[in-house]
């Protein structure tokens, strides 16, 4: 039996869609499946033990350009997980016996099977939903509890290794990106919790994106003998080992929260526009959620209503220092 799994753009959609894959590996033991995925996420599910290959898109690529890197050959079933435009029409032009997706006035003509990506009253996760999608052709099991990402590359978990090494303290992760400035926290208060990090005994290592580097090389001088910057330094892989290596993790609602679900690592995760029954991380044990609840949660992250981004700005570095000690004394599995 041959399968493809759909699943475009981002960090933590590809991660929270990795159950859904699992459940498709207990369904049927014996397929191939195939997982679609655009760079430079593809490092998530290569090498994914319940991945046999991958096909790799661009997001620049048109709708010709991203078939002729997909295999031709006629697949037994297509599930579409990511459910926009540009995954339908994929889904339409691909030879499949069965095609599943969720149901949208607009798409749903593509799919055999058309699921409900939300139910009536109840909050649903987008992993749920995903499994959803799993569980309309025929799996009946309970959800995986864990999320399961590629073994890192020894070269890369060595290199994080010795980076790590020349840092005093414990090292704690901290992603100082959000993605967007609807989730982002604040550099002033990004400095405060570091100072107090810093006092305490403890080595923030900075992580985020190229487009992090200028905050991080300004907040890593507030110490550097105690405060590591790796944004814009680490792939995937590299990003899943360091936090594997420290002993707690603080970020926003983004990608490197759902690698650090991966990981035993204790979790210290800020929501703001988004709702953690919705996007939180996929797993229960030490996982601690700082949020308000302001009445305009959740947005859309088009406009902020109030206009000062009050659903996490008002959270306290204090409040953030207090999670991460409680997070610390849980430890590590």
């Amino acid at each position: 039996m041959r399968i493809l799994a759909l699943r475009l753009r981002k960090m933590g959609d590809i991660a929270l869609s990795l159950p859904a894959v699992e459940a498709l590996r207990l369904l049927f033991p014996e397929a191939y499946i195939h997982y679609c995925a655009e760079e430079p996420f593809c490092s998530l599910v290569e090498g994914h033990p319940h991945i046999d290959g991958v096909s790799i898109l661009s997001p620049q690529d048109g709708l010709r350009a991203s078939l002729a890197k997909i295999p031709s050959q006629p697949w037994d079933l297509i599930i579409d997980f990511h459910g926009g435009p540009r995954s339908a029409w994929l889904t339409l032009f691909l030879k499949g016996k069965v095609k599943v997706g969720y149901k949208n006035r607009h798409r749903s003509a593509v799919y055999d099977f058309k699921v409900e990506r939300s139910v009536p009253g109840r909050i649903l996760h987008s992993t749920e939903s995903q499994l959803n999608l799993v569980r309309a052709v025929g799996y009946g099991g309970e959800a995986p509890s864990r999320l399961i990402l590629p073994p890192v590359r020894q070269e890369v978990d060595s290199t994080v290794k010795e980076g790590l090494a020349r840092f005093e303290g414990t090292p704690v992760a901290v992603h100082i990106g959000s993605g967007n400035r609807f989730r982002d926290w604040g550099e002033d208060r990004f400095t405060s919790l570091l100072e107090g990090m810093v006092e305490r005994g403890w080595s923030p290592q900075l992580l985020g994106g190229r487009e992090d580097r200028e905050r991080g090389g300004k907040l890593a001088s507030l110490s550097p003998g105690m405060i590591g910057d790796w944004t814009g330094k680490l792939d995937l892989s590299g990003l899943y080992s360091l936090i594997d290596k420290c002993r707690a993790f603080f970020g926003a609602d983004s990608g490197p929260m759902h690698i650090a679900a991966a990981t035993d690592t204790p979790i210290v995760a800020l929501f703001g526009p988004n709702l953690p029954q919705i996007s939180g991380p996929w797993r229960k044990e030490r996982v601690t959620i700082l949020e308000r609840p302001e009445p305009c949660r959740p947005c859309r992250q088009r406009e902020c209503s109030p206009g000062d981004f009050r659903c996490h700005r008002t959270i306290l570095p204090e409040e953030v220092l207090n999670a991460l000690e409680g997070a610390l004394l849980s430890g590590k599995v």
